[in-house]
């Protein structure tokens, strides 16, 4: 005895389509992490190859290079380190965003000391540097996130701006606005809506460069300190970007 089940047509191609959508989805979101993967491995292993080639060259030749030549080489892989460390920590930032564990410890600390501080931890070589005189001013962050924020803002600017590099501090009643800005060419506009989106890359020079996630981490590490990152266009020319932070409350401390 066999059961005859009739199939509404439509509700097959329903489900049909249904299936396709999830397989869609399943193959877009391999391809993403097959796309972070090689993207975060490339910007690992660059780093790495820099700071092994000049270790060891100076090891191998270290009595036939010059003083000027051994801190050369010692400034290169400073700088190289420091960007190592500063995109381990951009890669644990997003680890604990996407899994919603990124819970600030905020402080109320001092504007400008906290600036002259993320300037001086840039390594060598990075000078045009400027912090522009404002009045004496506090916020209430997590010391870590906002140094994180000004870092990778600064490291922004670097490489896809021209300097000076200029910061501004602009206060108002409830909150604070600080300015990383420079004198490049600025976002271009068919990149803006893409700007703050993690692992997408505007080209510098005709080439892709990083990792896409600097701008992203600092909007999240902002926004988990109630304030915001914006983009503005720097005038005359170039790019700026605003973090707003709150100002103290009526108690400070944690």
């Amino acid at each position: 005895m066999f059961l005859v089940v009739a199939i509404d047509p439509n509700t097959l191609e329903r489900r049909s389509a249904n299936v396709q959508r999830r397989i869609a989805d399943l193959e877009a979101a391999h391809a993403r992490d097959g796309h972070r993967l090689a993207t975060v491995s490339h910007e690992l292993r660059r780093p790495l190859t820099s700071i092994l080639g000049f270790a060891l060259l100076s090891l191998d030749h270290w009595d036939e290079l010059s003083d000027e030549e051994i801190h050369q080489a010692f400034e290169v892989i400073a700088r190289q380190a420091d960007g190592l460390n500063r995109l381990v920590a951009t890669l644990q930032t997003m680890s604990l965003s996407e899994a919603g564990y990124l819970k600030p410890v905020p402080f109320v600390i001092d504007v400008g000391s906290a600036l002259v501080e993320a300037v001086r931890g840039l390594p060598p070589g990075n000078d045009g540097i400027v912090i522009e005189k404002h009045p004496p001013t506090t916020v209430r962050v997590d010391p870590d996130h906002f140094q994180q924020i000004v870092s990778n803002l600064l490291a922004n600017a670097l490489v896809y701006g021209d300097r000076p590099i200029s910061i501004r501090v602009v206060c108002a009643d409830d909150w604070v606005d600080v300015s990383v800005c420079d004198l490049g060419q600025g976002v271009p506009d068919d990149f803006l809506p893409d700007l703050f989106t993690a692992f997408r890359q505007a080209e510098q020079r005709g080439q892709h460069v990083g990792t896409g996630l600097g701008l992203s981490i600092c909007r999240a590490l902002a926004e988990a300190n109630d304030g915001d990152l914006r983009y503005e266009h720097n005038d005359p020319r170039g790019a700026c970007f605003i973090v707003r932070l709150p100002r103290p409350r009526s108690v400070p401390g944690p």
